[in-house]
């Protein structure tokens, strides 16, 4: 494998761990025990405030099954709650919950965070350069 490819990787993989570590937030003994799907159908479903089991099962590659399996999980913890649509009973929409919505704020404080220490490190031109390749690996991956 090329050594570039493994190096974003690993870069890769920090900067996940990153995103997901809330073991310095408040809410700590509710993170811990949130795998990486849970947290980000929790992020998933407070960016998106009508979120449906099919966006979300779609958002996160799994069957509905599986997404079904994940919600309940959160709904056991009170992070989430399903509520059936009043027009079609066959679609359900999921809520975050207020433990949940702390939980997303959390995670949207510590991306901001992350982001604004990449960002600090760079130079107003390094700056602008790493937006604009950012911008066309997004363009890149989303054509694809």
């Amino acid at each position: 494998m090329d050594k570039n490819v493994e190096k974003l990787n690993r870069y890769f993989e920090g900067l996940i761990n990153h995103l997901t570590d809330l073991s310095a937030t408040p809410l700590f003994s509710f993170a811990e025990s949130l795998s990486l799907q849970d947290l980000k159908a929790i992020y998933f479903v407070g960016q998106n405030e009508t979120s449906s089991m099919r966006s979300l099962s779609r958002y996160l590659g799994l069957s509905a099954g599986a997404g079904s399996i994940i919600v309940s999980k959160l709904e056991k913890k009170i992070l989430m709650r399903r509520e059936h649509s009043k027009i079609d009973r066959r679609i359900v929409y999921i809520n975050l919950t207020k433990n949940g919505q702390k939980i997303h704020k959390l995670m949207l404080k510590k991306h901001l965070e992350i982001s604004q220490n990449i960002l600090q490190c760079l130079d107003q031109g390094e700056q602008k350069k790493f937006i604009d390749l950012w911008d066309k690996i997004a363009h890149c991956l989303h054509s694809k």
